[in-house]
């Protein structure tokens, strides 16, 4: 009896040991930062919109999270992190304003509304965006969408 007894204990113990390998959490401290939105873009950089601004995670896991350069622009409180199909980020701001930002050349475009004017579509700043899976912005503004597609250059 006592072996079949050690013999339970050890498949018990292995299937413990076997289930916490599968899972493993990390805690990454925020630095007292809110977190507001969370995403992993297509190249798999997580990005972490938090009241402080713009992150990545691994900024945030690093021991100096403000070590890296980055624009003014992106020290605003980021509600929400959408891609585009140029590898863009759109980053709505708690002002409901837009920013996009190229993390590849570190470029910012602080007027999203003069931006899309250039493309051919009139919004006011009280706009809204969604990208869709194909990285297509929809555009939403009072009675109007548009659809812009930056990679095939089409409204």
């Amino acid at each position: 009896m006592p072996r079949l007894r050690n013999l339970l204990c050890l498949i018990f113990f292995s299937v413990v040991v076997s289930a916490q390998q599968q899972h493993h959490y990390e805690h990454v401290s925020t630095r007292g930062y809110n977190v507001f939105s969370i995403y992993k873009d297509t190249e798999g950089i997580v990005w972490i919109g938090t009241s402080d601004g713009l992150f990545t995670y691994a900024q945030l896991s690093s021991q100096s999270p403000l070590f890296y350069k980055r624009s003014a622009a992106l020290e605003n409180i980021v509600t929400d992190i959408q891609e585009d199909n140029l590898h863009r980020l759109w980053l709505r701001l708690q002002s409901n304003a837009y920013l996009i930002y190229t993390p590849r050349n570190n470029q910012v475009i602080t007027n999203a509304e003069d931006y899309l004017r250039k493309q051919g579509i009139q919004v006011n700043p009280e706009f809204s965006a969604s990208i869709d899976e194909t990285g297509r912005v929809w555009i939403f503004q009072q009675d109007k969408v548009f659809v812009r597609d930056f990679k095939a250059n089409t409204t």
